[in-house]
């Protein structure tokens, strides 16, 4: 999960995919991969503290259900 934590966090300071992402107009029912990944986004910066954790399971698991590649705990 540690690199999975630090790979979030680079892509979130990254604002041009950050806007992308945000701007996605998807539907929450299907459960993809981008919808997690979005959600996580708008969590992030809706913090009002400058530091925080976030809980990024279902994120990781949307990922292991379209990748098989990463269906496992290894890094």
């Amino acid at each position: 999960m540690c690199y999975a934590n630090s790979s979030l966090q680079i892509l979130y300071h990254c604002e041009p995919f950050r806007t992308q992402i945000l701007s996605l107009k998807l539907d929450p029912n299907q459960q993809h991969i981008l919808y997690e990944l979005q959600d996580l986004f708008k969590q992030i910066g809706s913090q009002k503290k400058s530091s925080g954790a976030f809980n990024h399971k279902r994120f990781v698991t949307a990922l292991k259900k379209n990748n098989v590649v990463f269906d496992n705990d290894e890094h």
